[in-house]
């Protein structure tokens, strides 16, 4: 299974330097798990497109938690700048990069996808 340490590691790298890992490293180990079944026997399980999918995850996770919460920061100035995010807008592009990081690792997933289409007749 990709070490969920090291998941933790991509995550404060890419997301949240700040990040207190005991919170954090459970949301990694929940990740792992659920792309563990995933992976392809011939891939290596701490390959970085694994652990970079796995990051994706555990932020999608936090920000999910995070917009659910009243007070939650969805806007910041920083000068002149104005940043502003709906929590919808949050969510989405957390989904949208952990969807994209996925796809990065689709090379080392199992496929084992299923889509029924109606037969017309």
């Amino acid at each position: 299974m990709t070490d969920s340490q090291s998941v933790l590691i991509i995550y404060k790298e890419k997301y949240d330097p700040q990040a207190d890992g005991r919170v954090i490293l459970p949301l990694c180990s929940l990740a792992c798990a659920q792309l563990a079944p995933r992976i392809k026997p011939s891939a290596r399980e701490n390959d970085i497109r694994l652990l970079c999918a796995c990051a994706a995850m555990v932020n999608y996770s936090v920000k999910l938690r995070e917009t659910s919460h009243e007070g939650a920061v969805t806007a910041f100035r920083a000068g002149d700048v104005n940043v502003e995010m709906t929590p919808a807008k949050i969510v989405d592009t957390a989904f949208a990069e952990a969807e994209r990081a996925l796809a990065d690792a689709a090379p080392l997933l199992l496929d084992e996808s299923f889509s029924f289409r109606q037969v017309k007749v």
